[in-house]
């Protein structure tokens, strides 16, 4: 591909403003038609025919350069794309005005402050030695080096379940651009795109390694000064339903007869179709409570209603239930953010563990109660934890009562 007629040096006559293609790029001599001593180019020079039209390009001193911008070149206009150094920068301002307009019509308003915050995020975060963020460059010129340093600096602020979420707007924002930018057009977006998703992902290890015990279940239920946040937290318990369906319950997901309490697929987190609805079974204590609130509160469809408009459900109780964890005590002197006790982990998570813990546990069924996708989370998740405490409480057991150091031969050793 690299021949004596694609790339050259020039040797121009600074008299006539005439020159000619010198393929060794070592050549001297004089002008043929003045006698002039001819200038060679400090540069190497690239021939390229285009639609029928011949350009010539000065790339670099390096020959070898020359080489990969004309193999680059020759690739393009095979496929009809732009030549290198044709693409136009796609700002970082541009691309956000894009990625903006697409969250702002989003129904969720949850959804939308999610991407909102972690765009701020995104732009914070100093990516490189200079000082350089990311809205300093171009969408094309993002790469590996600087998702590497946003990942590593992120980590020490945030859990790493946080900084996939962030990288993953970093990705909703190129698969935008990528809808109205083609390959063609924008090869070094794509190519930017790819480096991307190549950049492999913190490992989201930040699973709770605490879960409260049965005393510590009456501590927290005895410190709620608010009925409904104490039943919340009990349906919780026993039933291992996430927050959103517990605040979101219906009279009509309650079927006492049958003893149980139907979720619709579509409430749920997994909202595949296919799936039936998730039918939790209620014991009799929890039946007994349900029956009593539902008749002091018979107005109402929602089992807890919101103060400000009976007709839709309570959005929140994180103060109640914030308050409770602090008057328990559960919390206190915890230190590492993976050992505190949050909502999720003094319901559901505590009632799987509590579940598994039994001699007879049966983790398909724990598995379905917590309608997990696949047995293997469940596993990941709740016998390791429980495996871990087993392991504790037996070197406990034999550091107290070590059988070759045991009273009997200690006496003997006296001797």
């Amino acid at each position: 591909m690299a021949n004596d007629k694609s790339i050259f040096k020039k040797l121009s006559c600074p008299a006539c403003k005439t020159w000619e293609a010198d393929a060794t790029g070592k050549r001297k001599g004089e002008c043929r038609k003045c006698g002039a001593t001819l200038i060679l180019s400090d540069n190497w020079h690239c021939r390229l025919t285009r639609a029928g039209k011949t350009t010539v390009k000065s790339v670099s001193s390096r020959r070898n350069e020359v080489v990969d911008y004309l193999h680059a070149a020759k690739d393009a206009i095979r496929r009809k794309a732009l030549m290198p150094g044709e693409e136009q920068d796609i700002t970082w301002a541009d691309a956000k005005k894009v990625f903006e307009a697409w969250y702002a019509g989003l129904e969720c308003e949850k959804t939308r402050a999610f991407y909102k915050t972690n765009m701020k995020a995104l732009e914070r975060i100093v990516v490189d030695d200079d000082g350089t963020t990311f809205p300093n460059l171009t969408l094309q010129e993002i790469e590996p080096k600087h998702l590497a340093t946003f990942k590593a600096r992120r980590l020490t602020e945030v859990s790493p379940k946080t900084v996939n979420s962030e990288m993953g707007t970093l990705n909703r924002i190129y698969a935008l651009m990528k809808e109205t930018h083609s390959i063609r057009t924008y090869p070094l977006l794509h190519a930017a795109h790819t480096d991307l998703q190549n950049v492999k992902a913190p490992d989201p290890n930040n699973e709770k390694t605490r879960f409260l015990d049965l005393p510590e279940v009456g501590k927290l239920l005895a410190a709620c000064t608010e009925p409904h946040v104490k039943l919340i937290i009990i349906i919780g318990i026993k039933t291992m339903l996430r927050k959103m369906n517990i605040l979101a319950l219906r009279r009509s997901q309650i079927d006492l007869e049958s003893h149980q309490i139907v979720i619709p697929r579509a409430q749920m987190k997994a909202k595949a179709s296919s799936r039936p609805p998730h039918v939790v079974p209620i014991d009799l204590e929890l039946e007994t409570l349900l029956k009593r609130w539902m008749l002091e509160n018979r107005t109402f469809d929602y089992l807890f209603p919101s103060p400000k408009n009976p007709r839709t459900h309570i959005k929140s109780i994180a103060k109640g239930v914030n308050g409770a964890l602090e008057r328990a005590g559960v919390n206190k002197g915890v230190t590492d953010r993976r050992d505190k006790i949050t909502f999720n982990v003094a319901t559901r998570h505590t009632g799987a563990t509590l579940l598994m813990q039994q001699p007879d546990a049966d983790i398909y069924a724990v598995s379905k109660l917590l309608d997990h996708s696949n047995v293997t989370i469940t596993d990941r998740k709740y016998v390791k934890k429980v495996n871990e405490k087993l392991h504790r409480v037996v070197n406990q057991m034999w550091d107290k009562n070590k059988l070759e150091n045991g009273p009997e031969n200690k006496a003997k050793n006296n001797r």
